[in-house]
């Protein structure tokens, strides 16, 4: 199965982040961190800037989790195009 964004949105897997628990509370381990780095997997048909494999940053709450049973919660997200703050060159 695969998912495809519309529009000017994009799917992307979003990196690890470190968890110590607190009790039965899980904490980021960059607790307070305000952005996350991510993979582009797929882009919608208005997508301009970015493209499948691409490195991103977005705001660590930005996009909306997509919960499928194959993938660990909140590792997918949807995201506009406009909610990414920058990509990662390999110039």
């Amino acid at each position: 199965m695969k998912l495809i964004p519309v529009g000017e949105r994009l799917l992307v897997k979003l990196d690890a982040v470190d968890e110590k628990k607190v009790g039965s509370i899980l904490v980021p381990a960059k607790h307070g961190e305000l952005s996350r780095a991510a993979t582009v997997l797929a882009a919608g048909d208005e997508v301009k800037r970015f493209k499948v494999g691409d490195r991103i940053f977005l705001g660590y709450h930005s996009g909306n989790v997509v919960d499928i049973a194959w993938e660990k919660a909140d590792t997918l997200r949807i995201v506009d195009e406009a909610e990414i703050w920058g990509f990662v060159t390999e110039e």
